[in-house]
């Protein structure tokens, strides 16, 4: 600190010396600044530099997509530079700078990144590192963060039916859509019937009166949705394709099919096919425990 004064006052009696000769008004902040700053530094240079760092969420629960934002607070009670380290692991995607610096004795910042990858899991702690200007030593530390819940979104799937002639039959109820060969039953003919389902042996028995042969409907279909989470996935990818999978798995439960899930590499998620709203919300579960690993090395 001794050295660091004497060579402000060494750079400050030359541009005083211009200053009385000139009588330039032009210099005086290049002379008031320089010796305010030593003011302030000798005044804190006997303190224990100390600093408090705050860190807050507005909210723990994100889907996919959404932007997730990280309040800083910080002060000291000397003045310095603050680095400032945050959200920057696997599960978020940066929209900008995670680290921020601070300066002074008092400041605050905000860390905004995109939710990537589902799960719940608790970030790591926010680290950062103090740097006083009495040049007495580097301060370090972490500020612990809540735990993050990340959601896949529902996707929006809509399905538009193509226009069908006024003469085109319109089958309802189990007529409806391809059909087995399992015959269930001969009942009325009722307009929309398709003609080739018309039972024309009890016809001729019966010319008064028109019956089909109604047979089942076609089995439902085993939908299984395969999700690529490898190592070469970036977290945001990984985050919409655990939302698509989802909307699949919606779509096709409300349909009426089974759903079964298998996550690749490896195998390391697979659940059966389920065409319950208990199997929906397993297949939720899964994808919000999804991890992701190092990418993998192809070269010695």
């Amino acid at each position: 600190m001794e050295e660091i004064t004497k060579y402000i006052i060494a750079l400050e009696i030359p541009l005083l010396a211009v200053a009385v000769v000139t009588r330039s008004l032009a210099l005086l902040p290049a002379l008031i600044t320089p010796l305010a700053a030593l003011a302030l530094i000798l005044s804190t240079a006997d303190r224990d530099v100390k600093v408090e760092v705050k860190a807050s969420l507005r909210r723990t629960r994100f889907k996919v997509e959404d932007e997730v934002e990280l309040s800083v607070e910080a002060k000291s009670n000397a003045p310095g530079v603050l680095l400032l380290k945050a959200l920057d692991d696997g599960r978020f995607f940066p929209k900008g700078r995670v680290t921020k610096a601070l300066y002074l004795g008092r400041g605050s910042a905000e860390i905004k990144v995109i939710a990537a990858l589902p799960g719940r899991r608790k970030p790591a702690p926010a680290s950062w590192a103090f740097y006083p200007l009495t040049l007495k030593g580097c301060l370090k530390g972490e500020v612990e963060l809540p735990q993050i819940e990340i959601r896949p979104y529902l996707a929006k799937i809509s399905h538009k039916l193509p226009a069908l002639s006024p003469g085109a039959p319109r089958a309802p109820g189990l007529l409806a859509g391809p059909h087995s060969l399992e015959f269930l039953e001969v009942r009325e003919y009722r307009p929309g019937d398709p003609y080739k389902l018309i039972n024309w042996k009890a016809y001729a028995r019966n010319p008064a009166s028109l019956y089909v042969n109604e047979k089942l409907k076609e089995g439902h279909s085993v939908v299984y949705v395969i999700l690529d989470a490898g190592s070469n996935c970036r977290p945001d990818a990984i985050g919409h394709g655990a939302s698509l999978a989802l909307s699949l798995a919606y779509a096709s439960i409300k349909a009426g099919n089974s759903v079964g899930l298998f996550v690749i590499p490896s195998g390391r998620v697979y659940l059966p096919p389920t065409d319950s709203q208990a199997g929906l919300q397993l297949v939720k579960e899964a994808l919000m425990a999804l991890e992701t690993e190092p990418p993998r090395r192809y070269w010695p």
